[in-house]
């Protein structure tokens, strides 16, 4: 009798697992699905249901970051990307999300993105993501446009260029630090 009862109870566990599973997926894609219409504030609301089911979670946190960057609430996306760092400090994207934000406060914050870039074109060598290393060496390029040290920064363009042809934003920040034209930053 015992051992109907725990497997009653294993099959009852496993079950509400599943529908918790299924839960997160739900969520997880109508947030995906409403930030890719511009409905950021369904969204976030999908996202706070995720954070409600799983806690805190890395993922969670930084697609929240993305939607309140596109909101324009800088400092709270920074929170968020933060938040995600210190739950994965190791996941390469995470890092370059949160070194863009740093660019984009009204207090450009230069020494912390470019320490945190850096920090994930290391990760994200290390893991082969070729497409984000491209973007935080863009990124390392700007900073660097931004101190005037224009040899670094067509340095670093050359290398996002490098991984990600494809990407004009590389091409073009090449071609005008090249030039030398300053003015297109």
């Amino acid at each position: 009798m015992a051992g109907r009862r725990l497997t009653v109870l294993a099959v009852l566990m496993l079950s509400a697992s599943l529908v918790f599973a299924a839960s997160s997926v739900v969520h997880f894609q109508r947030a995906e699905e409403a930030y890719e219409k511009g409905d950021y504030e369904k969204a976030l609301k999908e996202y706070d249901a995720l954070v409600e089911i799983l806690g805190e979670d890395a993922a969670v946190r930084h697609n929240r970051a993305l939607v309140f960057m596109a909101l324009g609430e800088i400092g709270a996306a920074k929170a968020e990307a933060e938040q995600a760092v210190k739950l994965e400090p190791h996941e390469g994207k995470y890092l370059v999300t949160l070194g863009v934000i740093c660019l984009m406060g009204e207090k450009q914050e230069l020494k912390q993105a470019k320490k945190v870039l850096t920090r994930a074109a290391y990760v994200l060598l290390r893991e082969k993501e070729w497409i984000s290393l491209a973007t935080a060496y863009y990124n390392l390029g700007v900073i660097a446009v931004r101190e005037n040290d224009m040899k670094e920064a067509e340095r670093f363009f050359k290398k996002a260029v490098d991984l990600n042809p494809g990407d004009e934003r590389f091409s073009a920040a090449l071609d005008a630090v090249s030039h030398e034209d300053t003015q297109w930053f």
